[in-house]
């Protein structure tokens, strides 16, 4: 029921924050909610409920998203999930600092695989000037969602079970 909650939660802030910054023209540096989702379920959720969680929330935001291929987003979620499992068996998210840090990378190589995989896959994506220009700012702005997005998915969780007391920011 915790995975649903936190796929709930992915679905509504991405619902939230595409309109919100578009009615204030910055709809290019809107926080990179499925990569924060990613790296919170990597850190708290089993390995198979999360990678379903990511990849059906992934779908969600490629239909937020109508110029890429189908599916796009839903690898790069799980890519980040994964890829987000083997790093942070090494990185402590006690502090703010590393969190941040911890997105803002997440955001760049989550950015770089979108880059990639849609130079490749997409014949008509024309669009690598603008994705390498909001690369920093992309980053920026998910870093600074981090600790706010962790704090709602841990509220959430504390609904579904006891609270986990693994030192994890925002206890």
């Amino acid at each position: 029921m915790k995975h649903f909650s936190w796929l709930l939660v992915t679905f509504v802030l991405l619902g939230l924050g595409s309109p919100l910054l578009g009615t204030f023209e910055m709809q290019m540096y809107v926080p990179d909610v499925l990569v924060l989702s990613a790296v919170y379920i990597a850190v708290r959720g089993d390995l198979l409920p999360g990678v379903m969680t990511i990849f059906v929330a992934g779908l969600l935001k490629d239909g937020f998203v109508l110029a890429s291929p189908v599916g796009l987003f839903a690898e790069i979620g799980v890519l980040s999930l994964l890829g987000a499992r083997v790093f942070l068996r090494r990185v402590d998210l006690r502090s703010m600092v590393p969190l941040m840090a911890t997105a803002a990378a997440a955001s760049m190589v989550a950015t770089g695989m979108f880059w990639l995989l849609a130079t490749v896959f997409d014949r008509d994506f024309g669009g690598s000037d603008q994705v390498l220009s909001t690369f920093l700012p992309l980053a920026l702005a998910t870093m600074l969602a981090a600790p706010v997005q962790f704090a709602i998915l841990d509220r959430v969780s504390g609904l579904f079970g006891p609270r986990e007391r693994s030192g994890m920011l925002l206890r």
